[in-house]
This record gives C-alpha cells, structure tokens and sequence, in this order.
C-alpha cells in the first residue's frame, strides 16, 4: 500500500502565515513583515508543533481560518485562535468601530440595523451622524 503524501489542511495556514510574514514577495507581507509581525520560533521552525497547536484548539477541516486575538501582536500559541472567516474580517486594523450602547463593527451595527453595510458606510462617509445613519429606513 503506497503512503500518502497530503498535508493536512493546517499546513496550508502555517505555510500562509510564514509567507505573510517572512516573504516580501508575498501580497500581504505589506500588512503582516512589513509591519513587523512574526511567527514564534516554536511555530517557525517546527510546522508539527503549530499542528499540535491547532488540533488541540479547534481547527476543523475547511471551516476556520488562523486570527490573532490582538491584530498588531505576532502569530504565538497565546495570541492565536481558530475563528470563521466573518470573525476574522471584524478583527482587521481598519475596521472602524462605533458605539452607541453596543460597540460593532460598521458590518455589525448595519446587520443590526437590518441595512447594507455599503449603505451604513455610504452614510458615514457622507457625514451622517451614527444614530442617523443606522436608524433611518432605507428608501
């Protein structure tokens, strides 16, 4: 019986993130090396060790991506967790966040409001007052 050479898919992320991070070539270096963001030494140099890691806590086959908890700290066992990609997209640098008596992302506070979120930030953008831009039906 032959062996299989497949990688699992937590590979992929842990060749991604040393891509993002250490390649300059790579199209998101800009957003992750250039910045100055790192893998751990551990995480680095030992891909079985990030495997250890993301089986042990939650990484599930197609369904999760990589997210650091804080989005300006390196990529290390205490700064990583396995999240869907939507929850990913709202722990971005540049998402702007609003408060009314909850705090979200423009994304949330639109799926709250039940509008586009293109309309929430049309409205923003157009110098709107939050609580305006939120409570008023869309035409």
């Amino acid at each position: 019986m032959e062996k299989s050479n497949k990688r699992p898919g937590w590979y992929i992320s842990w060749i991604n993130m040393l891509l993002r991070c250490y390649c300059e070539a790579h199209q998101s270096y800009k957003y992750y090396g250039a910045k100055g963001i790192k893998v751990c030494d551990e995480w680095r140099h030992d891909y079985r060790a990030f495997g250890r890691w993301a089986v042990t806590h939650g990484w599930k086959p197609g369904r999760l991506v990589i997210d650091r908890i804080d989005p300006k700290g390196d990529y290390c066992p205490e700064n990583c967790r396995w999240v869907s990609r939507i929850q990913s997209n709202r722990n971005r640098t540049n998402c702007n966040y609003f408060t009314l008596t909850l705090t979200g992302t423009a994304s949330q506070w639109a799926a709250w409001a039940g509008i586009k979120p293109d309309t929430l930030r049309h409205r923003l953008a157009a110098g709107w007052d939050i609580k305006k831009a939120i409570e008023t039906p869309v035409p």
